[in-house]
């Protein structure tokens, strides 16, 4: 069954014998049966069958990660942005987005707008993610996203961090999203 390296030349070989072999075999067979059954094919066909499901799989979340990027795409075609001096800030919150999705929205919404600052929150009922992310014009007046993301974290009972052009963290409190957008509005506020 198998075979190890117990020390300098001394190897260790496990091994069934006898009634354990066939107790083992039939074990073996019994799983490949149900698998057989699950898969609803014979034990021949299992693994053309199985390789047919995961490429099968793998074209479903690719057409499933381009649907909802378009969703995103349309979801964010009404936002609207904050201007202070030269800067687009635009502070979102949205519900239930996982992590792909929360970023597709981000990255949308940032080709959209220039000279950007971009906060946005995901209330997914028990916590909070967070993405901060803002263009090079935002960097010189002295704005910096890990630095506000601490702060917003902070105020959502979480914790994050990042460079200065964008981060990410998250926050364990969804009753603060408003405080936090508050917040936002005066971190940014140049």
């Amino acid at each position: 069954m198998s075979e190890t390296g117990v020390a300098a030349g001394v190897r260790r070989i496990e091994a069934i014998t006898s009634d354990g072999l066939i107790e083992f075999y039939n074990k073996e067979v019994n799983k490949l049966d149900e698998i057989s059954a699950m898969l609803k094919t014979t034990p021949e066909d299992v693994i053309s069958k199985l390789d047919s499901i995961l490429k099968e799989n793998k074209t479903l979340k690719s057409e499933l990660t381009s649907v909802k990027k378009q969703m995103s795409v349309a979801e964010i075609a009404d936002i609207d942005t904050i201007k202070i001096k030269e800067l687009n800030v635009s502070i979102n919150v949205f519900k239930d987005k996982d992590n792909v999705e929360f970023k597709n929205l981000v990255d949308s919404i940032k080709e959209k707008i220039e000279n950007y600052v971009v906060i946005a929150f995901s209330d997914n009922k028990d916590s909070v993610s967070i993405i901060v992310s803002m263009s090079d014009a935002a960097i010189k007046h002295g704005l910096h996203a890990g630095n506000i993301l601490k702060e917003l974290a902070k105020c959502l009972g979480g914790n994050g961090g990042g460079r200065e052009k964008f981060a990410e963290g998250r926050g364990k409190d969804a009753s603060k999203i408003n405080d936090a957008v508050e917040l936002s509005k005066k971190l940014v506020n140049v």
